[in-house]
């Protein structure tokens, strides 16, 4: 987390905002200071980024594609951590180990509310999505049909260890613009990708 607390927990559930917000400010006095700093400067660094320098036709003229500031804060804060020593020297946790493979099983009772919500407002984001490239480009979208495939495509791929799928407004709307209009663009990205 930016502030670096300790002794946070996950909710589920109703009230599940006002209960991270009494944890978050009962454990407050956890702070660490470093670990906010780094935080800060993060958060900071990835705003300028994205709405100023990559929102900037100036820039963007010179640099021709957007700056991926995610992979900046990655790549050096890696270097950066490991070069100055922040865990042992400043306290700052490091993620050691990142585990590959599928998570082991949960409870699913616990998250249930979650994954409804979830469901509910990719579908809603989908038939929006849909229905405006729908009617800018002059073809007609059944929602009861998006919501069977939709469905379909999710239960089929959870057996064969598949991303879910779901939309992508920036994505889409790139690709109508450059005009794209069948899902062989996707297929073409993905020989790129892999090639």
């Amino acid at each position: 987390m930016v502030f670096g607390v300790r002794g946070l927990h996950d909710y589920y559930g109703a009230f599940k905002l006002i209960k991270t917000y009494v944890n978050f400010f009962s454990v407050l006095d956890t702070l660490h200071v470093p670990t906010m700093i780094i935080g800060f400067i993060t958060v900071g660094f990835l705003v300028i980024i994205k709405l100023h320098l990559n929102a900037s036709r100036a820039v963007m003229r010179w640099v021709k594609i957007p700056i991926p500031g995610e992979l900046i804060v990655v790549v050096f804060g890696t270097l950066i951590s490991y070069l100055l020593n922040l865990e042992h020297k400043y306290g700052v946790h490091t993620i050691h180990h990142i585990p590959t493979g599928m998570p082991i099983p949960f409870d699913v009772g616990a998250v249930i509310g979650d994954i409804f919500a979830i469901a509910v407002v990719t579908l809603c984001i989908s038939i929006t999505l849909g229905t405006l490239f729908a009617n800018k480009n002059s073809y007609a979208l059944d929602p009861n049909q998006e919501f069977k495939a939709q469905g379909l495509s999710k239960i089929f791929g959870s057996f064969f260890h598949c991303f879910p799928s779901s939309v992508s407004i920036a994505r889409t709307a790139v690709q109508n613009d450059t005009g794209g209009k069948t899902q062989i663009v996707s297929v073409l990205k993905l020989q790129r990708y892999i090639t």
